[in-house]
């Protein structure tokens, strides 16, 4: 197990700790390394004494259990610290990542503070050097969406974390955000902040322009199109603007296999599929995106919808609450799972997820609105959800 940017041990021992509660088979060989760049930090990693500050979260069972006073201090006992390293190492040096190294990585609240290449770089080193099946731990703020398809998304236990596939994928390459000069053109790179939409009408404008624009001055799509190419979609979204679902799914049955099968694509058919009611194809189009992307926020809302349509709100909830920690900017999955937790009864939890919907809605991206809003300008959903918090100020 390996602790990345370990700081002054508390996780690590914290996991040292964990195991000697779980009693594993003695026969197992268990290793735990700390490693941070710093080292004053790791030097008081292996002193291990802690402030009653640094063990406020710790419950009391473990204090007793673990910990001895020293005056002021609370020092950790010899079993666990002797039973964790710490070295001093840079997370960018390939020295640390060599291949299947490590069960668990935790890497948490890290990549935060990189570049979007040097994250990237960072989640590739950690891929290569995990077993297949082997776990990464990030922190609560963070995702590998747009960093890698090398992880299967998990979410037990009320947290999210990754199991790496069995088979890695080959490098992505993160392509530079483009500047506003450039924001008008159709096929845009990808960002690992951007918005989940990705290449599909990036562009407000664009967006705008189209859906200005009579259908009959719209090219279709070319029947040329190569899969290194990413498809053009203006037809198809230019008929979701207008409510002509089925016209909008025949134009997408009209692209080449290589072009259909573009994430873009399968997302924006999945959609006209919920919108059209047909829940089974909108399902079997969801499970497709999540095989070419298993990060799309988009195809865990969509499905979120379909299950709870079709009765299934236990689902539908967790789906909903995947597509927010994926995309933690996106409005809808909020403002689904007010609306779910009001008609449940649940008023805390439908009052902080409707509060939070209305505030993403007001800066939310029209390319979002035209995809997901189901029909609904910002403004009737911004009306929607202070419509609903309303509610809770009536007298029950």
């Amino acid at each position: 197990m390996l602790s990345a940017g370990c700081s002054s041990g508390e996780e690590a021992y914290s996991l040292a700790i964990l195991i000697q509660q779980c009693a594993l088979d003695a026969r197992w060989a268990i290793v735990i390394k700390g490693v941070d760049i710093n080292p004053r930090a790791l030097e008081k990693a292996r002193l291990a004494r802690y402030s009653l500050w640094a063990l406020r979260e710790t419950p009391e069972d473990i204090q007793k259990r673990y910990f001895a006073t020293d005056g002021r201090e609370h020092v950790l006992a010899k079993s666990i610290r002797d039973s964790v390293t710490f070295e001093e190492e840079n997370l960018a040096s390939d020295a640390l990542w060599t291949a299947d190294s490590y069960d668990v990585v935790f890497c948490r609240n890290v990549l935060m503070y990189f570049t979007p290449e040097s994250a990237q770089r960072a989640v590739r080193r950690i891929s290569r050097s995990l077993a297949p099946g082997g776990y990464l731990f990030l922190g609560h703020a963070e995702n590998l969406r747009g960093l890698s398809q090398d992880f299967e998304l998990c979410h037990t236990h009320g947290t999210f974390y990754y199991r790496r596939k069995a088979e890695l994928e080959p490098n992505l390459v993160l392509r530079p955000v483009p500047s506003p000069a450039s924001s008008a053109q159709p096929n845009l790179p990808l960002d690992w902040a951007s918005s989940w939409l990705e290449t599909v009408q990036r562009s407000s404008d664009r967006i705008r322009a189209l859906t200005e624009k009579p259908i009959s001055e719209l090219a279709r799509p070319p029947l040329s199109a190569t899969a290194s190419v990413a498809p053009d979609l203006s037809l198809a979204l230019q008929l979701l603007a207008h409510e002509r679902f089925g016209e909008a799914l025949d134009v997408l049955q009209q692209l080449p296999p290589s072009s259909a099968r573009d994430p873009d694509a399968v997302l924006l058919r999945a959609a006209l599929l919920t919108h059209s009611g047909k829940l089974e194809d909108a399902e079997r189009a969801c499970t497709e995106l999540l095989v070419l992307d298993g990060l799309s926020a988009g195809a865990h809302y969509l499905r979120a919808l379909c299950r709870e349509r079709s009765g299934n709100t236990r689902a539908a909830v967790e789906h909903a609450q995947t597509a927010t920690y994926l995309d933690p900017g996106f409005a809808m999955p909020h403002l689904h799972l007010g609306l779910m937790a009001r008609r449940t009864g649940d008023r805390v939890t439908a009052q902080r997820e409707l509060e939070q919907a209305a505030l993403l809605l007001q800066r939310e991206d029209p390319s979002r609105l035209l995809l997901f809003g189901g029909g609904f300008n910002r403004d009737s959903l911004i009306a929607l959800c202070r419509s609903e918090l309303e509610r809770f100020k009536e007298p029950t």
